[in-house]
């Protein structure tokens, strides 16, 4: 029997070198080394099938190619020697049929080293993955150039701590441990920064009440209706307002803790730089907008009506229609509730009108084209536009509206 590259095995492979040392032991000795062998073998497949997968980490490779390739052949050696271990030396008489050589003996025991390195990178890409995986979605994110200078910092760590694994006895479990920490930190700062926008951006309850409320207001419904007197109401103004409203989300139940698993609410997915408004004072600020709107667009209703060219035209209203204009003209306010009643009797004062729309633009860029003139040729140029517009119309009817 060659004691002695079996003494050696059983070194290598961390069993009691007594067991095959004691003809007595040596029955229990061989049962513990075809376990032994077995579970290397396992362990070598394991090795090579996580070599063979993504085994990276943070975008990069957790061993070099070149160094993987080695390790994959030392799994490869470890399965060729041990594979059929149990089939070929069942019985203690069998051993003296053991002949592999020392030098057999010590390569097969750099080849568990390589694969057990391979095994303390596994533990250490799975004890620390979550945190990676965060600190890789929140890194190109509008964070600021502090927060990035920190996950600058700790990618730097993780790879000079990476490159520690499996050399001077440090394991991978250990050095997850110590990457976690830093990691953790910056993870922490991130979640500040962000649950901070958060709260920035989102409604609370009591706000969103408010939103749905002003929603449903009588303002708010009334100038919807008016907006279709768009020949002469800025119905953009109020689409503005509303669609400023509209954007407010509401979302109150995120806590630090819940983004700790995730980097985005899960909730609602708010993100940082998404463009979300800030809500602080925002229902306030739209609710003044429709109370100056609701002023802004009596007041151009009122001096329209009074236009005693308009005025002409309400002998051709019915007696109801009639009696609704009037009343706001008398009162110099409108309907608590400006129904479709009040749209049609407007609309209907307003059909004398032969209404033309000029874009303010347009209109200063042919006045621009002029360059410096003189005045007959300004008020000629007024004069031609003028003559341009009212071709073909009735000058007592026609209304020209500028809107920019």
């Amino acid at each position: 029997m060659q004691l002695g590259e079996l003494v050696r095995l059983f070194e290598i492979l961390d069993l009691p070198i007594g067991m095959i040392n004691d003809p007595n032991s040596r029955e229990a000795g061989l049962a513990a080394l075809i376990a032994k062998t077995q579970e290397t073998v396992d362990t070598a497949v394991k090795a090579k099938s996580r070599l063979d997968g993504d085994f990276t980490l943070w975008g990069e490779p957790l061993i070099a190619k070149h160094i993987a390739e080695q390790h994959k052949s030392a799994a490869k050696r470890i399965t060729d020697m041990l594979g059929n271990f149990a089939s070929r030396f069942n019985t203690v008489a069998k051993l003296n049929n053991f002949t592999y050589t020392m030098a057999e003996i010590e390569n097969l025991g750099a080849d568990i080293a390589a694969v057990r390195r391979v095994m303390e990178y596994d533990e250490f890409k799975n004890a620390c993955a979550d945190n990676v995986n965060y600190l890789t979605n929140i890194e190109l994110l509008p964070i600021g150039d502090s927060l990035k200078e920190r996950i600058e910092t700790a990618k730097t760590a993780f790879r000079k701590i990476r490159g520690s694994v499996g050399t001077d006895g440090v394991f991978g479990e250990t050095a997850a441990i110590e990457i976690n920490g830093e990691m953790t930190e910056v993870k922490n700062a991130y979640i500040d920064v962000y649950f901070g926008e958060h709260k920035k951006r989102r409604l609370t309850a009591t706000e969103y009440k408010r939103k749905v409320e002003l929603m449903d207001s009588a303002a708010f419904a009334n100038l919807k209706r008016l907006s279709a007197l768009e020949e002469i109401l800025p119905a953009s103004k109020l689409k503005t307002a509303e669609n400023e409203l509209a954007a407010l989300k509401i979302c109150y139940e995120i806590t630090p803790e819940t983004l700790k698993g995730t980097h985005i609410c899960p909730k609602c997915g708010f993100t940082l730089g998404g463009g979300d408004p800030l809500v602080k004072g925002a229902v306030d600020r739209i609710e003044d907008r429709f109370d100056t709107l609701v002023e802004e667009w009596t007041a151009t209703l009122l001096n329209t009506i009074n236009d005693p060219l308009v005025l002409e035209q309400k002998q051709y209203l019915t007696l109801e229609q009639q009696k609704t204009v009037d009343g706001f003209v008398t009162n110099r306010k409108l309907p608590e509730k400006v129904d479709q009643f009040f749209i049609t009797a407007v609309k209907a004062l307003l059909e004398g009108f032969d209404a033309v729309t000029v874009n303010g633009t347009e209109l200063m860029d042919k006045l621009v084209a002029l360059g410096a003139c003189d005045i007959d040729t300004f008020k000629g140029k007024i004069d031609e536009i003028v003559a341009g517009l009212s071709k073909g119309k009735d000058k007592s009817k026609l209304r020209i509206i500028i809107k920019g």
